[in-house]
């Protein structure tokens, strides 16, 4: 994305098989310094009610301003998997599986930024 000529930073459409309910699809946006600047959900069959909520501003919000290289590994976790991330009450196989594809987005930005 360009600002005038500047770059504002980059989207990139990421998925997870490891959805409770299987494959979702999300946008990452990464500003020029590599932090998130949103998350959307583009496509899902998560439980309504349950994981439907890693929609909501509640949960996707705490990855904003996140940079992935500052993170143990370069990944961002759930907090029950020693990360940063509060997971959805009763929902964590979604919250995890949002992780999942957060990190998928991540890795294909640095390769991005490498070539």
């Amino acid at each position: 994305m360009l600002k005038g000529t500047e770059s504002s930073g980059v989207a990139v459409q990421t998925y997870t098989d490891e959805g409770f309910s299987g494959r979702f699809t999300l946008m990452v946006g990464f500003m020029p310094d590599g932090a998130i600047s949103n998350i959307e959900v583009l496509e899902h069959k998560e439980t309504p009610g349950l994981g439907t909520k890693m929609a909501l501003p509640a949960f996707k919000d705490q990855f904003k301003g996140v940079k992935l290289s500052d993170l143990p590994g370069e990944k961002i976790q759930v907090k029950k998997d020693g990360g940063q991330v509060d997971a959805i009450t009763a929902a964590t196989i979604s919250s995890r599986a949002f992780c999942d594809a957060v990190n998928r987005a991540y890795a294909t930005h640095k390769k991005g930024e490498k070539q």
